[in-house]
């Protein structure tokens, strides 16, 4: 993006400058051939912007609160002095505004092999091409830049056409390469671009493209930008910039064709909408074709910390799996017949029905999520899926018959664990099953975990992951009841065959905790131009044929900040592993039992345990006490003044032949009074919070595993007082709101 603005700015100095010799034009022959703009994008570019005035769209977009922001960031202050140079261009030239108001532009995004991308411009110059006879005069003249040019032939034509570079001399790499073809400007930082568009100039590619024109016809000339993708190319420049496979990608860049979507330039948002066509050949999207949309509601019951979620909708998930069976088929005819061999083998072998038992059941909603990293047992390949139950009933009852049968015909163990009022169930044994019928968005789910919530059956690969979503569920912290996403749903449709749903705050600390060692720096410096693009979502749904698409992007210069504190907080909560209240270590005496002074020992009841020891005076505790668990570890440790608890308590975690640090805990006359310590496994610290009176007042500290600080919170009579201060993994601040008072 940088180099975007960087160049379209430079860009628009050289079409003005050029445009100005209009006081002093001079007549000359021009030729009458005219060439689209639009006809020189090569074949094989990812994606295209076009706008029908580059006067409006440069002021929309140097005016727009996106940029305003942007240039702010470090990572775009060193091109701003050139954008406010084209800003006092434009401002005080009148003749350049006029001539450049109503100018085509189109940049189209190309691959430039091997492992590297660029983007070429193209200008429409129209009438004014005749005032570009002192061209190389004008370019000359551009300050910073040592001008050089060459002649070249355009291919299929007998037309000499002369190639300008610009080379920038702070930076001999920075290379602008131009060239004038007809009527248009066409302009690249990459030589190889002007090249091969000079030696393998087309004209009529997009004008006879069946499906480019398709999706074209429906959009309008209404609004400031068209953004057109095209898809089968855009794994290629995905993999300059991520090593990671990416399924959904994969998924939509083989079923798809084109898009063209028309783009609105909000205050906070980009709004795209329009049309994308289908391939003809095989595709798996191309099943969802001969079915209607369906509603997604699976964001009412999975965790608020979900970075991606990926939808699949169907007002008929049988048709809609007839169809997927048939593009199989029609794919390769031979994987298909081994995909229906082993579904045989596998229903002879448990005694089941995969359409009765795994499939019959499924109503209108497949989703795919990914959940932001949650702890350091967190992996790359952790993955949940929901499953919509038209009848959850059957669906208990056909997944509780695929568990028995696994159980009473193979050696895997399938105990049932119970988790906070759910069972969570182990469908082991039947390895890659999802990804059989599913297809490759669903490979990491293999021998999955799964528990039922309301209407949906829940999968996922890590108890972990269940307990996670359980957890968020039970304590209301879900996509639909986090206001801004319920928002950004909201600008959707209810009903949709494919949606994508991104949070880019949650997506960034999956970046950054997955990517490899190499890239970790660039996206640690790029994080709050990632993390301001909140939001992303894009959604297609079937209409005759065509996917009426929908893509949104919401920006907030404060995301990454807000997040933080959210999710810290949310991370202390879920955390805090010690409840004093549950563990029963005070001293109580048996009302049964007279004690004489001296040392005790008092064993649970009924057993040959040992519960307590230590001191008595007057039939009280005194003194130094011990509390064991019934393990044997020792539980507590601390001081006893006639019978209540003064002084520093020290608690210890269960653990079998040592002694593991948990908790200290400050006590005055049997109330809790000031620092209450906790502590990780590995005795690291873990909060730090100061009680007064029994309740919480003055700062909370509370720390990450590898100690460094994650949130500061002040306290008064156990309320917050103020907004916490929240810190990144390296313990350094991320920002702090104004204190509420």
């Amino acid at each position: 993006m940088k180099k975007f603005f960087k160049f379209l700015g430079i860009l628009i100095l050289i079409v003005g400058l050029g445009a100005g010799g209009y006081m002093g034009y001079r007549q000359f022959t021009a030729t009458d051939e005219k060439t689209n703009a639009f006809a020189l994008v090569p074949r094989d570019a990812a994606f295209v912007v076009e706008t029908e005035n580059l006067s409006t769209a440069w002021t929309t977009l140097s005016r727009s609160e996106l940029w305003q922001y942007l240039k702010t960031t470090e990572y775009f202050s060193d091109i701003n002095e050139d954008l406010l140079l084209v800003d006092k261009f434009l401002k005080d030239n009148v003749i350049a505004d006029k001539l450049l108001s109503g100018r085509k532009l189109v940049v189209a995004g190309c691959l430039v092999p091997p492992d590297n991308w660029d983007m070429l411009f193209l200008v429409d110059l129209e009438s004014i091409s005749a005032y570009f006879n002192d061209f190389k005069t004008t370019l000359k003249h551009i300050e910073g830049y040592k001008y050089s040019s060459t002649e070249k032939t355009l291919a299929q034509t007998e037309k000499k056409v002369e190639v300008h570079t610009l080379q920038s001399n702070d930076d001999p790499n920075y290379k602008i390469t131009i060239t004038l073809i007809n009527n248009v400007l066409a302009a690249s930082l990459e030589p190889s671009l002007i090249n091969t568009l000079i030696n393998k100039y087309e004209d009529g590619f997009w004008e006879n493209n069946q499906n480019f024109q398709l999706v074209n016809s429906g959009l309008s000339n209404r609004n400031m930008f068209k953004l057109y993708v095209n898809w089968p190319q855009c794994p290629a420049i995905y993999k300059l910039f991520s090593t990671e496979s990416n399924d959904i990608l994969e998924m939509l860049s083989t079923s798809l064709t084109y898009s063209a979507l028309q783009m609105d330039l909000q205050n906070e948002q980009i709004d795209f909408s329009g049309y994308t066509s289908l391939d003809s050949i095989y595709s798996y999207v191309r099943a969802f074709s001969a079915v209607g949309p369906g509603k997604s509601r699976g964001q009412e019951i999975i965790s608020n910390q979900t970075a991606a979620y990926i939808s699949l909708g169907f007002s008929d998930f049988n048709k809609f799996y007839e169809g997927l069976l048939k593009e199989y088929e029609r794919g390769n005819k031979k994987e298909m017949d081994d995909m229906k061999r082993l579904i045989s083998v596998a229903e002879k072998m448990l005694g089941i029905s995969i359409q009765n038992d795994l499939l019959g059941w499924v109503g209108n909603e497949i989703a795919v999520c990914k959940l932001r990293p949650l702890s350091d047992k967190s992996r790359d390949i952790d993955i949940a899926a929901l499953f919509h139950a038209s009848d959850i009933n059957k669906a208990k009852q056909g997944l509780g018959n695929i568990v028995t049968h696994i159980k009473r015909r193979t050696p895997v163990k399938m105990e049932i664990e119970p988790y906070k009022n759910f069972e969570i169930n182990y469908l082991g044994g039947v390895k890659g099953i999802f990804k059989m019928f599913l297809g490759k968005l669903f490979s990491q789910l293999e021998k999955p975990y799964f528990t039922y919530i309301e209407d949906y059956v829940v999968f996922a690969n890590s108890q972990e992951v269940l307990h996670q979503i359980i957890d968020d569920y039970l304590n209301g912290r879900i996509m639909s009841k986090d206001e801004k996403f319920s928002d950004f749903r909201d600008e959707f449709d209810r009903k949709s065959n494919i949606s994508v749903y991104l949070q880019m705050p949650k997506l960034y600390e999956m970046l950054y905790k997955y990517a490899p060692l190499d890239d970790k720096k660039s996206i640690e410096e790029n994080k709050d131009i990632i993390c301001s693009f909140a939001r992303f979502g894009f959604q297609l749904s079937n209409d005759n044929g065509l996917f009426r698409s929908n893509m949104l992007i919401q920006y907030d210069s404060l995301a990454r900040q807000k997040d933080m504190e959210e999710f810290a907080e949310a991370m202390i909560e879920n955390e805090t592993d010690f409840n004093i209240d549950s563990l029963n270590f005070i001293v109580t005496l048996p009302n049964d039992t007279i004690f004489s002074d001296g040392k005790a020992r008092i064993n649970y009841p009924d057993t040959a345990r040992l519960n307590y020891e230590g001191t008595i005076s007057d039939e009280r505790p005194q003194g130094i006490w011990r509390t064991y668990y019934v393990s044997g570890n020792l539980m507590a440790t601390g001081n006893y003044d006639n019978g209540r608890l003064n002084g520093t308590f020290y608690f210890y975690r269960d653990a079998y032949h040592q002694t593991q640090a948990l908790a200290e805990v400050n006590y005055k006359n049997n109330v809790l009074n000031g620092n209450f310590k906790e502590y990780y496994a590995d005795g690291t610290i873990k909060s730090d919070i100061t009680y007064e009176n029994g309740k919480k007042n003055g700062m909370a500290y509370y720390y990450r595993p590898n100690g460094k600080l994650r949130l500061t919170q002040k306290y008064k009579n156990d309320e917050k007082s103020g907004k916490a201060t929240v810190y990144d993994v390296k313990g350094k601040k991320v920002g702090k709101t104004e204190n509420e008072v």
